[in-house]
């Protein structure tokens, strides 16, 4: 039994080709970070070879040793490498910019180069409009009706018309102003990117992060200003991913760009969420919030560094990128770029301050429509409080309020007054001796009886003045508010209630409560940003004040 079974075994054995077959050996991986570039020394060869046996033979020099030299491509290189240039943007956030070569060991894409040239001049005048997808689109992937639509869009392109038409035709025609962006004229290629993004950015959102990329790599290779076609769209849409938002915050060609970054990636405080931006407001708080954004800005001495008059020194960052990252894009294109720049999307205290100013924004606005109630805001430097006041006071004044004007009394109403017959010495004189003799009569009536004694009440005694009274009731940190709303001073007001952990307002009513119980009246009033010293009262507090 068991001899059938191995005999069967070895009958299958023979047709298992792997037990004769030498096994395969796995290859180690390769790590790049282990190897390294080194030069290398090849000696001479012996004497009684010819030098010129071969027409490739390399010249040797007087020490017998041939040399070579081998590019190391690795980070070190890179660091030591001289740039191909540098300069630096006039009037803007970026103060400079340093281009160089972008090495690489492989020329790939030359070919999709080339073909670019081919086709730059070439056109159609077929009518179809053939489906194409691809991830990466190339020249060699079209057939002839796909090449046909594409030279048909391409020619209705620079003529200002954009066709329907699919995404992967778009991304050929950016790759191709991308690789001939030395062969066309910088503005024309600028152009080209510009007007695809705007026109096709509703249909395919994915070319707002590719394009705010590229843009921007083509504009400081090519030494060219922010376009202004773009500024006023990118501002409120400039997605997440952006590398670098300095570059769209022009704040000398656009204001409305720089402020438009700032309400949207720099602050922490949303007023769109106020519970008073509703109905009619909404008018007042989106151009008013913007507006002393736009003033502060403008107001700025030196636009590279335009909150730097107003307190706030914003230092200089620098970083590093490979341009036209996730393009086709040849290695003679591509460039590392390294940047210095003004940041303001990663400074945390112009965060707080932008967020303080449309805090004290919001105020005056409430302020403006009549309501009481204020957010808190720390501290503003005074040149930013400055500019805010000096925007509110032209844009927005506080209302004063004017005395009501009496309503017409109606018609009707005037038939119930009483009549008068007026004045009379005559009449006046008749009841004078009417009364007289009304007096005679009851002297005779009442004359014999004994009055009652009339217990005449004591007299109260003299109340302390009200004056003193309210003094008496505060206390210092509630007197020193008083003296900061004498001066006028909102920003120790600010500072006593943060002290205290409070806010204004609530130190302010107290105040307000125990002068109307002890004087019959409020002392402070709500003059926009702070509290004031009413006036009818500024001499009688400054004279308790003294003589506390």
């Amino acid at each position: 039994m068991n001899s059938d079974k191995n005999k069967k075994q070895s009958m299958d054995d023979f047709w298992n080709l792997d037990s004769i077959v030498p096994k395969k050996r796995t290859p180690s991986a390769f790590d790049e970070s282990r190897t390294r570039a080194i030069e290398i020394e090849i000696p001479a060869p012996s004497a009684d070879v010819s030098s010129t046996s071969s027409e490739n033979s390399e010249r040797i020099n007087n020490e017998g040793i041939i040399k070579r030299y081998i590019h190391p491509h690795t980070e070190e290189s890179e660091r030591k490498a001289s740039p191909e240039e540098e300069y630096s943007p006039g009037n803007s956030l970026i103060h400079k910019v340093s281009l160089y070569s972008w090495s690489s060991p492989l020329a790939y894409y030359d070919r999709f180069r080339k073909s670019a040239l081919y086709y730059y001049n070439k056109s159609t005048t077929a009518n179809v409009n053939e489906p194409y997808f691809s991830y990466m689109p190339q020249y060699s992937q079209l057939n002839n009706a796909q090449l046909a639509t594409y030279l048909r869009f391409r020619s209705e392109v620079r003529r200002g018309i954009y066709p329907e038409v699919d995404y992967s035709y778009i991304l050929l025609l950016i790759y191709e102003t991308i690789n001939l962006s030395d062969k066309i004229p910088p503005e024309r290629s600028l152009s080209m990117l510009c007007n695809l993004w705007l026109n096709y950015r509703s249909e395919y959102p994915r070319l707002d992060a590719q394009l705010s990329e590229w843009v921007f790599d083509l504009c400081l290779i090519k030494k060219l200003p922010p376009p202004s076609s773009i500024l006023d769209v990118v501002g409120k849409d400039l997605p997440s991913t952006a590398g670098l938002r300095e570059f769209y915050a022009d704040s000398v060609g656009n204001a409305d760009a720089f402020v438009s970054l700032l309400l949207c990636h720099c602050s922490n405080y949303d007023y769109r969420k106020s519970k008073f931006a509703v109905g009619e407001n909404c008018a007042l708080y989106e151009k008013h919030m913007a507006g002393v954004l736009r003033h502060i800005v403008s107001g700025a001495s030196d636009p590279s560094r335009p909150f730097e008059s107003a307190g706030l020194i914003l230092q200089d960052s620098k970083t590093k990128r490979d341009t036209f990252t996730g393009a086709l894009c040849c290695p003679f294109i591509k460039k590392r770029i390294e940047i210095e720049y003004c940041s303001f999307s990663h400074s945390h205290e112009l965060r707080f301050i932008i967020t303080d100013i449309l805090k004290y924004a919001e105020n005056r606005i409430r302020a403006h429509i009549g309501v009481k109630s204020r957010l808190s805001v720390n501290i503003l430097p005074d040149g930013i409080k400055r500019l805010a006041d000096e925007y509110f006071a032209a844009e927005l004044p506080i209302r004063v309020a004017h005395a009501s004007i009496p309503e017409e009394i109606p018609e009707y109403e005037k038939l119930y007054e009483p009549t008068s017959s007026g004045l009379s010495l005559e009449s006046a004189a008749k009841i004078e001796e009417l009364s007289w003799e009304t007096t005679g009569k009851l002297v005779e009536a009442f004359e014999g009886e004994t009055p009652e004694a009339i217990i005449e009440p004591e007299p109260e005694p003299e109340p302390i003045s009200d004056e003193a009274s309210l003094w008496e009731m505060l206390n210092e940190n509630e007197l020193e508010f008083i003296r900061a709303a004498l001066a006028e001073d909102f920003v120790l007001q600010s500072s006593i209630a943060s002290r205290i952990g409070s806010l204004s307002d609530i130190i302010a009513d107290r105040i307000n409560t125990l002068a109307a119980d002890t004087m019959g009246d409020i002392l402070l009033e709500d003059i926009g940003g702070g509290y004031a010293v009413i006036e009818d009262y500024i001499e009688e507090t400054k004279g308790a004040i003294n003589n506390d």
